[in-house]
């Protein structure tokens, strides 16, 4: 495996995941999860990049190793269809075991703000894969 690939798929996955986090989460999404969950007010950004950087990771690895993924199209789609199961998945878990989502929809609306989030993410590391071959 290519670690220098690995590394820089990884940072730009997390740089602009978390941008888009910002965008997604942060500006058109804000009031309505923080109306309907009960997360955390102030966020611990520390804890938030962290998370970002093992998602990029994740996803950079599943990439290189098993899906071949070396385009930005690719990248989007990929990073799209896993982040939506895997988000769905957990927040469903998280829904009928914790009380972070105060509704069902709140859980749905999540997933598909992650989903788009990453989808922009995934674009990033598919482009960086891709560059240099």
């Amino acid at each position: 495996m290519d670690m220098k690939k690995l590394l820089l798929g990884t940072v730009a996955g997390t740089i602009v995941g978390f941008a888009g986090g910002f965008l997604v989460f942060g500006l058109a999404l804000g009031n309505y999860m923080m109306e309907n969950t009960n997360g955390k007010d102030p966020m611990d950004m520390t804890w938030l990049i962290i998370g970002h950087v093992f998602f990029a990771l994740a996803l950079t690895y599943i990439f290189m190793q098993w899906a071949g993924i070396k385009t930005a199209i690719t990248g989007a789609r990929a990073a799209a269809n896993i982040t939506l199961l895997i988000s769905l998945g957990s927040n469903f878990i998280w829904y009928a075991t914790s009380g972070l989502f105060n509704n069902l929809s709140a859980a749905v609306v999540d997933a598909a703000g992650a989903t788009i989030v990453w989808a922009i993410g995934g674009a990033a590391i598919g482009w960086v894969l891709g560059r240099g071959d």
